[in-house]
């Protein structure tokens, strides 16, 4: 159901309600127009990265609330 859908999107730029009618018409598919928004819009969704995106949500947690962003000598601080 999911790749019907994004094979349909790729082929011909559809809106949710004309993929639907084209779902419909072709494979006999009926779907909700709400379960076809839901598989776009997950399919656009970035991927996390596990490790990396964990480690750079702590970094920003817990190094941000320790340094003065307006402090005019950060850049000699982050130098060192």
């Amino acid at each position: 159901m999911r790749h019907a859908i994004l094979e349909l999107r790729a082929q011909r730029s559809l809106g949710p309600k004309a993929l639907q009618a084209e779902l419909r018409r072709q494979q006999h598919l009926h779907l909700s127009t709400a379960t076809i928004w839901k598989v776009l819009s997950n399919h656009d969704a970035p991927h996390p990265n596990g490790k990396v995106e964990r480690s750079q949500q702590t970094g920003l947690r817990e190094f941000r609330p320790t340094v003065d962003l307006a402090d005019p000598a950060l850049p000699l601080r982050i130098e060192e």
